[in-house]
């Protein structure tokens, strides 16, 4: 299994944010996650420009959290494709993502 990558996430920027860039032929797999608004938004998880999530509703100082886990991802981009954070407006966002990238995409 690859190691863990911890990653601070702060953005305020509606639409497209990426979290991790696109690496050849490696799939971003989220291990667990943390999000908190500043004011109500939606969020979607994305592999490139492809939902992996539906629209979640945050609302103002309540976190979203997706716990560690080591044997099985929560969400996984395609080989070779970026990891997407889509904001429906621009409000901050903060938290934090648990990550690994394999060479194979697999729950």
């Amino acid at each position: 299994m690859a190691a863990f990558t911890n990653l601070a996430i702060s953005t305020n920027t509606s639409g497209a944010n990426e979290l991790v860039a696109a690496t050849a032929g490696k799939s971003a797999r989220v291990r667990g996650l943390v999000l908190v608004s500043a004011n109500t938004v939606t969020v979607t998880i994305k592999s490139g420009a492809t939902a992996l999530s539906g629209a979640m509703t945050l609302t103002a100082g309540e976190a979203l959290v997706l716990p560690i886990h080591d044997r099985r991802a929560w969400f996984a981009t395609a080989a070779g494709e970026a990891l997407v954070l889509t904001l429906g407006g621009a409000v901050q966002v903060s938290g934090a993502l648990i990550y690994t990238q394999d060479l194979r995409c697999r729950f």
